[in-house]
């Protein structure tokens, strides 16, 4: 597994060092428009994240898989080795999202404390987490050509549902919104991160199981 980290690594440093910099540039512009340095930072943490699924993609790349399973490496070791990979860059970047989360605060004080920012940075992540397990067994299950058609296709069909369910929302009776914010009130803010966590770690295992099966019965 350490040399599938090490390649890895190095297509990210070879590859995608001059994307990762203009989308930091973009965070960066972000953050200086809108005086909120955490919204540039998501930003440019959900484009880091998402890139280090793209290895996939390079994998297979010019008829990649054949040439790598001749090397003494298991499918199941491959599958192991995507989920760690995107861990590893997942909390490099929730860490440097932290440290840019408190200098923000420390700096242009905002009116959440530092604890409510934190925790939002923290789910967002996580969230940004549950977004990578969704897309690892796609990229595995179609092909490149293929795969840039069902992720964009994913991706719009989650936005419709987001919209659906925040029109519904819109049209709950005013006793049924205040159920459900006394609810998250109760819950309080520490609750409702557990929550996402424990969602994140299900979700987690249930697509390292579809990704092993998946990666098991393809062809090459």
């Amino acid at each position: 597994m350490k040399g599938l980290l090490i390649k890895d690594l190095k297509l990210m440093k070879n590859n995608g060092k001059n994307l990762l910099l203009v989308f930091l540039i973009i965070g960066t512009m972000m953050g200086i428009m809108t005086k909120e340095l955490y919204a540039a930072v998501g930003y440019v943490t959900f484009i880091f994240t998402l890139f280090t699924v793209s290895t996939i993609s390079y994998d297979e790349y010019d008829n990649g898989y054949p040439f790598l399973f001749t090397l003494p490496i298991t499918r199941r070791q491959y599958v192991n080795e995507k989920y760690v990979f995107v861990l590893i860059m997942t909390a490099i970047s929730f860490l440097v999202g932290i440290i840019s989360v408190v200098v923000q605060f420390f700096l242009l004080t905002p009116k959440e404390s530092l604890t409510e920012l934190i925790l939002m940075y923290g789910v967002y992540t996580i969230t940004v987490l549950i977004l990578n397990d969704i897309m690892i067994p796609l990229k595995l299950r179609f092909e490149s050509e293929k795969g840039r058609l069902v992720i964009p296709i994913v991706f719009g069909g989650a936005m419709v549902i987001a919209l659906i369910a925040a029109k519904l929302a819109g049209m709950l009776s005013e006793t049924l919104k205040e159920k459900f914010l006394l609810a998250a009130f109760n819950i309080g803010e520490y609750g409702i991160a557990a929550i996402v966590i424990v969602a994140a770690v299900i979700v987690t295992i249930a697509s390292w199981f579809w990704s092993q099966r998946i990666l098991e019965k393809k062809e090459f």
